[in-house]
């Protein structure tokens, strides 16, 4: 009978454990409750007893508390979206990235035309040599413009009937004259960076720049 008893007060203990673990056991029961235990069959020293085991083992149980549920994981449908999001970042990074390349390609190429359009002018005029030491001088190209000439805005080109194409440099004024078959021009540097273009018949003289051939 005792051994049931000392049965259904741990379970009782462990039901009604509070923050108040270390105060006597039996004496914050109710008396309905104290008596359903059936704890007023047993003796003050078996009371005492059911106090200390309850103080030792009651008390950790009651403070431990109930375990906190585990955080939820993401939804599939979070985790889809986030990925679209990456995907999206890399794509745009890269168009970026080849966006770029085509134009340092595109500057790398007119840089190169440029060059080989001065190259061709120099290679055409006539280089007057005196004697060592002194400053190569380098003499106009003469040539014709192919087609009609009536002046010039910030926009204009001529191709010449030599081939060499040239277009007007440093954005002039817009200037208009009679329209002119074919006039003859001369080109040549100018002192310090550049180039001339002279329309011998006209009397008007212009800054133009080599214009890369295709």
């Amino acid at each position: 009978m005792k051994r049931w008893i000392f049965t259904g007060l741990i379970v009782v203990s462990a039901a009604v454990a509070t923050a108040g673990a270390r105060e006597k056991f039996s004496r914050g029961l109710r008396p309905e409750e104290f008596t359903a235990a059936g704890l007023d069959k047993l003796s003050a020293k078996e009371l005492a007893q059911l106090d200390a085991l309850f103080q030792k083992y009651g008390a950790p149980l009651a403070l431990s508390g109930p375990a906190m549920p585990a955080s939820p994981e993401p939804r599939q449908s979070e985790i889809d979206a986030a990925a679209v999001r990456v995907a999206e970042a890399e794509a745009r990074a890269k168009k970026a990235e080849q966006e770029v390349a085509v134009a340092r390609s595109a500057g790398q190429a007119a840089q190169a035309g440029q060059k080989k359009a001065e190259e061709g002018f120099l290679a055409k005029a006539k280089k007057v040599f005196v004697s060592p030491g002194t400053k190569v001088e380098i003499a106009a190209m003469e040539t014709e413009i192919d087609g009609s000439f009536d002046g010039w805005d910030a926009t204009t080109m001529w191709r010449m009937t030599d081939g060499s194409v040239w277009g007007v440099d440093n954005k002039p004024q817009p200037y208009a004259v009679k329209r002119v078959k074919n006039p003859k021009v001369k080109i040549y540097p100018a002192s310090l960076s550049g180039y001339w273009v002279e329309f011998v018949e006209l009397d008007l003289k212009l800054r133009v720049r080599p214009v890369p051939m295709n």
